[in-house]
């Protein structure tokens, strides 16, 4: 390999183009080990390039993806993405820099590439999923969320699967392709949430006094927040009765309970003031002239 080298130094030395006064065209037209000065130079300068990039591209993901609220499984794997990416990017330019043929092996790694799509498509989707989970960060770790007809309490997230903790204590995984092509509901992505519930009193039932029981079996317990004031809205007449829709706000993180405890306080309240929570009946009216005869 030495004598090589040195074999290509001396013809560089004695070559009479450029002993004759430097002429910089034909420099960087000569050859080294089958690649031209100037092909080589310009791939030099390619890779410089590219290590400056991949460098701050490596800052910008660091920036990203160290934050309190990112998982640093997913973290780690978006990196590891993005610097084989980068890194093959870098490779090619630079063998095309050189005068090398990259069309060969840019089908050669599509042809590959698309095998690996196919065979791992189920993985790959739940990995796509969870990127994009972390980007749009539409829940975190504790959060109570409904994904389709599943709901609870966030308790993990990795690469390929969300896992969910649910009131009855079962622990569901859920691939992420399909968390991120449903619609996601986010009971804690606010500070409070409203809380309505529907009752139905008589039609003998006078409505001023269903709304002042409803407003109290809210305001009497703790963790129902004073404001925004409770409200009470006639929303329907049914066949047997009058449907009455209480709203009040609570805490996000704390809804549950204090609904429960609504709910059986406006039984209490009902009975306090004389209302009738009715349910579905039949009343029969019979015609007296009809039964004398």
């Amino acid at each position: 390999m030495e004598s090589k080298v040195t074999e290509t130094l001396e013809n560089v030395a004695n070559n009479p183009k450029l002993t004759n006064g430097f002429n910089l065209g034909e420099f960087l037209k000569f050859e080294i080990a089958g690649f031209k000065i100037g092909n080589i130079i310009f791939a030099i300068v390619i890779l410089i390039i590219g290590v400056v990039i991949k460098y701050i591209i490596d800052l910008i993901l660091k920036k990203i993806l160290t934050k309190p609220d990112t998982n640093p499984k997913i973290g780690n794997a978006i990196k590891k993405i993005a610097d084989v990416i980068i890194i093959f990017f870098i490779i090619m330019t630079v063998a095309s820099a050189l005068g090398v043929n990259t069309a060969s092996i840019i089908a050669l790694v599509s042809v590959m590439s698309l095998g690996i799509v196919l065979a791992l498509n189920d993985i790959l989707g739940n990995m796509a999923g969870g990127i994009e989970i972390l980007t749009s960060k539409i829940f975190q770790i504790g959060d109570y969320i409904m994904v389709g007809e599943t709901e609870g309490f966030v308790e993990g997230m990795n690469l390929t699967h969300t896992t969910i903790r649910t009131l009855d204590n079962y622990v569901i995984s859920i691939p992420n392709k399909d968390v991120s092509s449903k619609a996601v509901c986010n009971f804690h992505g606010k500070n409070l949430r409203r809380n309505p519930i529907v009752v139905t009193a008589s039609y003998d039932s006078d409505s001023d006094i269903v709304e002042k029981a409803l407003i109290e079996a809210a305001t009497d317990e703790p963790a129902v927040l004073a404001e925004p004031k409770p409200f009470v809205f006639l929303t329907n007449y049914l066949e047997s009765s009058i449907e009455y829709t209480l709203y009040f706000w609570t805490p996000a993180k704390n809804w549950w309970e204090p609904k429960m405890h609504v709910n059986r306080r406006i039984r209490d309240k009902f009975r306090k003031y004389g209302l009738e929570m009715t349910y579905n009946h039949l009343n029969v009216h019979f015609d007296k002239e009809f039964i004398e005869k």
